[in-house]
């Protein structure tokens, strides 16, 4: 995401991103709104007046994304539910979308269906919407980690960092080897950032990428685990 995304909310200048690596484009090429055409916004057919953009960079021409093939596998009666959570693995959002809301009425105490509807909401900047549901899902399920960390992403953007990071806390209880959670608290809470990565790194020492956070400009020297202490994990 960073390659295109500047991580604290600025905008971002996609076309000198662009032109950063391309910088010979083909004869009639346009100069700039590289994203028109390499990344086309696809319409709302659902009702929320919103639009998704595949974020497959595609030739203008190509279609922007292949419908997934998929099939129901037995159980005729989960057909809709297991359509729609195949499609938002395999990345269809507006399938997925449309399969899980008509799936909802008959699986509204299924958390997975819940919390994948809420995800999708938040994707689709229906952040106090989002966290309703995902809360929802929590309580059906309450020690699964990743509901916990949909939940702070929505908690976030409506701008409740304090239960964000609660829902982080959360999350790193029930999973404290995910190293997800403890990136986004240290992101949500710049004060906090070294007291967080250390400790996940005291779980896994050998984590390359969070040795990195640590190190960089302005979060000081991580000190040095010598090789008996580190502890290798799957």
């Amino acid at each position: 995401c960073g390659s295109c995304h500047k991580p604290h909310g600025e905008p971002a200048n996609i076309d000198a991103t662009c032109t950063g690596c391309h910088a010979q484009r083909p004869k009639g090429h346009a100069t700039s709104g590289c994203a028109n055409c390499h990344m086309p916004k696809r319409g709302a057919v659902d009702g929320l007046h919103s639009s998704f953009t595949d974020h497959r960079i595609a030739r203008p021409g190509q279609p922007q994304r292949v419908d997934p093939a998929l099939r129901p596998w037995r159980a005729a009666a989960n057909a809709e539910r297991n359509d729609g959570l195949a499609r938002l693995a395999a990345g269809d959002m507006q399938g997925a979308f449309r399969s899980l809301t008509a799936a909802y009425a008959k699986h509204s105490k299924d958390p997975e269906v819940i919390a994948s509807i809420g995800f999708l909401l938040f994707l689709k900047d229906q952040h106090a919407d989002a966290a309703k549901l995902l809360r929802a899902a929590i309580a059906l399920k309450p020690e699964y980690a990743p509901y916990h960390q949909k939940l702070a992403l929505a908690l976030k953007a409506t701008g409740d960092k304090a239960q964000a990071a609660a829902a982080l806390e959360s999350a790193i209880r029930f999973d404290p080897l995910d190293e997800t959670s403890y990136h986004l608290l240290a992101e949500l809470d710049p004060t906090r950032r070294r007291e967080v990565l250390e400790r996940y790194l005291r779980i896994n020492p050998q984590h390359l990428a969070t040795r990195e956070a640590l190190e960089s400009p302005g979060a000081g020297n991580l000190p040095q685990q010598s090789p008996d202490k580190v502890v290798f994990r799957k």
